[in-house]
């Protein structure tokens, strides 16, 4: 896939970079999101978060979107890993990437606010810049 990425940069065809990098999450998150509100299935989702927590940050907006659709076990699950993806040490977070997300005004409302979140975190003078943008925005979070 990064070959690819680089032939079609090199040739200038258009190529999304977060694509080209990003690590494949399906399997981890399908297990995740499988878990039963009786705990059926919580030994495959312990061993998937595991595997998302080493995820490249570039993947984040992947783990976002995979909270649209997530029962609420699920959803903890997905945060969780997040959060520790986001918060790594030394991690250059995809600024831009966050910022696309959040203005998707179809993701769920706590997911977009983890991604608004995540940029203050980033750029602390976003929130005055945004928040101005955000006065119709259909999300209570």
């Amino acid at each position: 896939m990064k070959r690819f990425a680089r032939l079609c940069l090199l040739l200038g065809f258009a190529f999304s970079v977060s694509t080209a990098w990003a690590t494949d999450l399906s399997a981890p998150i399908r297990a995740i999101k499988a878990i039963a509100k009786d705990g059926h299935g919580n030994t495959a989702a312990s061993a998937a978060v595991r595997q998302i927590e080493k995820a490249d940050p570039a993947d984040l907006t992947v783990i976002l979107a995979a909270m649209d659709d997530a029962n609420l076990i699920a959803l903890n699950w997905l945060r969780s890993a997040y959060e520790t993806v986001a918060t790594r040490k030394g991690a250059t977070l995809p600024q831009a990437a966050l910022l696309g997300f959040l203005n998707e005004k179809q993701h769920l409302p706590q997911a977009r606010r983890l991604a608004y979140d995540t940029l203050k975190s980033i750029d602390p003078g976003i929130e005055e810049r945004l928040i101005p943008t955000m006065l119709d925005d259909p999300s209570g979070e």
